[in-house]
């Protein structure tokens, strides 16, 4: 899933057959700052719709539904993206951007209602 580009990334969500569980990896690991790099993270959920499982410098969070939609996708990512972002792991503000662009392009479409078949 691109990170960096909202564009790409709801086009990879829209060309993708069926959207099942969301699943994202956070890693406390690779720090743009070598002084704050961690190996172990709390287990954090970012709510009642999400499991999550820390190993070490891991933190795993997996949606309990199928996402179905970008949208969905999106909306989630952006819930697991301040959770990285409240545990200071690096690049959380990047991911947060790029949901919130995604977001709001996905909105402005009739495209991004529309569901995939499972």
């Amino acid at each position: 899933m691109p990170r960096a580009d909202a564009r790409l990334a709801v086009r990879t969500l829209r060309d993708a057959p069926s959207l099942g569980h969301g699943v994202w990896v956070l890693d406390a690991s690779d720090a743009y700052d070598p002084d704050v790099v961690r190996l172990t993270l709390p287990d954090r959920s970012p709510g009642p719709r999400f499991e999550s499982e820390a190993f070490g410098p891991f933190l795993v969070i997996r949606s309990l539904e199928p996402v179905r939609t970008p949208e969905r996708f999106l909306q989630d990512t952006v819930l697991v993206s301040r959770v990285g972002r409240e545990l200071a792991i690096g690049d959380s503000w990047l991911n947060l951007e790029t949901a919130n662009a995604g977001l709001r392009q996905v909105r402005r479409s009739p495209r991004s209602r529309s569901t995939s078949s499972s």
